[in-house]
């Protein structure tokens, strides 16, 4: 489960992956608390309200513990049909979610958690 997704199904009636278009950042952070190493992954993405063309929205989602992190982009912003896959099922050590680019395959990445951090209007057109 996504921590704080009501902050997007609150704004975006029947929101769906589909509903996001693009992303305009990317940061991938690596720091060390009390000896615990950790990185976390912070990515904006614009989000359409299907129901509100001229609502497009901003949500800062934070991922952690990336790994096999995977970036292909060039241009002011980039495109991108995103698909947030629970894994669990797999066992893999760390890795409860696998984030990926399902049409073009220019964004990919496994992550133990997400969580919306924001969500706000935003002036971004699609």
């Amino acid at each position: 489960m996504i921590k704080n997704i009501e902050m997007i199904t609150n704004t975006v009636q029947d929101f769906s992956y589909a509903d996001i278009k693009f992303l305009t950042t990317f940061s991938l952070d690596y720091s060390s608390e009390n000896g615990d190493h950790k990185a976390h992954l912070e990515i904006n993405f614009v989000i359409q309200d299907k129901n509100n063309k001229h609502n497009n929205i901003l949500a800062k989602f934070r991922f952690h513990h990336p790994k096999q992190v995977y970036l292909d982009s060039d241009g002011i912003y980039h495109q991108i049909h995103l698909d947030i896959e629970d894994i669990t099922d797999r066992g893999w050590e760390n890795s409860r979610y696998k984030v990926l680019d399902y049409e073009e395959g220019t964004l990919s990445f496994y992550c133990s958690s997400v969580e919306i951090i924001s969500v706000s209007e935003t002036d971004y057109t699609i």
